[in-house]
């Protein structure tokens, strides 16, 4: 009796395995643009993604992820100097460090521009209170990904036309300026 029971085991064990694998494909093959059938595998493989919670980043990184915001700033101090800071950086140690930071860049860059300029108006005063500046300008600068076909014509990420810059204020030491679009 004992012997029915480790074979049925064994193969409901197997069939959830081949099910599981199914549903770790199906999930991010799903993903638009894709076919009727990766559609269909879908359906039935989203209830059981669901409730293991394997289903919430997929449509981030695939198949098309969107570019990334970043800020740069640039302080001018009393002697006449001046500095020019991007925020994160990819030296930002540790990683989870450098994540937090990049999370930041991107709620400000995807906000509405009433928050963005609270934002960058707090960045901005903490620097200069930080490293005794003058004024500080902030400037959104958004960094988009080339296609896939122009990635593969010969096009860099780091291509100059890629980066979308957008001054939010200058801040001097005690007040603001907003910067109309």
């Amino acid at each position: 009796m004992s012997n029915v029971f480790s074979k049925t085991g064994f193969v409901l064990l197997n069939a959830w395995l081949v099910f599981h694998l199914f549903c770790i494909v199906a999930g991010p093959s799903s993903v638009y643009p894709s076919s009727e059938l990766e559609q269909s595998a879908w359906r039935i493989a989203k209830p059981y993604l669901q409730f293991l919670y394997m289903n919430h980043g997929w449509k981030y990184f695939s198949p098309q992820p969107g570019g990334a915001n970043l800020l740069t700033f640039e302080m001018s101090f009393p002697d006449g100097q001046q500095e020019s800071l991007t925020f994160p950086t990819q030296q930002i140690e540790p990683r989870l460090l450098y994540h937090r930071y990049f999370m930041m860049s991107e709620y400000l860059g995807n906000s509405s521009s009433d928050r963005q300029t609270a934002w960058a108006k707090s960045f901005a005063r903490k620097l200069c209170l930080q490293d005794d500046a003058q004024s500080v300008s902030v400037t959104k600068v958004f960094h988009d990904l080339p296609s896939r076909v122009e990635f593969l014509a010969g096009r860099h990420l780091d291509d100059e036309s890629l980066y979308h810059k957008e001054k939010i204020l200058e801040y001097r030491r005690g007040q603001y300026v907003e910067v109309k679009p």
